[in-house]
């Protein structure tokens, strides 16, 4: 739900003030990724993704690529990654806007302390429109079964250096879950955004091949 804002004359309809009425939106992105392995230790990535969003009555499309790397050290314990999202052209509802191109370096150190049970903890250091940000990430994971493995996870995310931000308030705090039955992964993630709501995010995956 969003903070109706009405235009303001004399800032030529850019500017105004709250209403106190509210709107709803959301968005929908589907997407398809190819990983190739270069040896035992490299993989590079390539995804594409249709993207849509509303606000209101106001709907707007387009499209979008991510590109990335990935290398396993240590017996595939530890993994660096470099990725590239968002490549595309202006898209938005309403108003065409570039997309929130994105640079993201991250490391992720996986534990088996025994048995069906597996933690994963990541960190993330990402550029985002003149602004970069750390981002460090747990993941609690237990196989039921052969075909099952159950998820929890929670993320942390900081500001570290703006350029030119207006500094809006959000909850760095994140947390989900996810339920992988063999070739299919649903994913939720509830992400507070401050003075815009709380948005709640679904996701599923299908893998093929390894």
């Amino acid at each position: 739900l969003y903070g109706v804002v009405a235009p303001d004359p004399g800032w030529g309809g850019e500017r105004g003030g709250p209403t106190g009425e509210g709107v709803g939106g959301g968005e929908v992105v589907i997407g398809a990724g190819y990983a190739l392995p270069i040896g035992a230790r490299l993989r590079l990535g390539l995804g594409l993704k249709l993207l849509r969003i509303q606000i209101a009555e106001a709907v707007g499309t387009g499209m979008a690529v991510d590109a990335g790397a990935s290398m396993a050290v240590f017996g595939e314990r530890l993994v660096v990654s470099l990725a590239v999202q968002n490549l595309g052209p202006e898209m938005g509802a309403g108003r065409a806007a570039p997309l929130p191109t994105t640079v993201r370096l991250g490391t992720a150190l996986r534990f088996e302390p025994g048995g069906a049970g597996r933690i994963a903890l990541g960190v993330e250091a990402s550029r985002q429109a003149g602004e970069v940000r750390l981002a460090a990430g747990l993941e609690s994971g237990y196989a039921a079964g052969e075909e099952a493995r159950l998820v929890a996870r929670l993320g942390y995310r900081s500001v570290v250096r703006a350029v030119g931000a207006s500094g809006a308030a959000r909850d760095p705090v994140v947390f989900g879950a996810g339920l992988r039955l063999g070739r299919y992964t649903i994913d939720y993630a509830h992400r507070p955004l401050g003075p815009l709501g709380t948005t709640h995010l679904f996701g599923m995956t299908i893998h093929s091949g390894r």
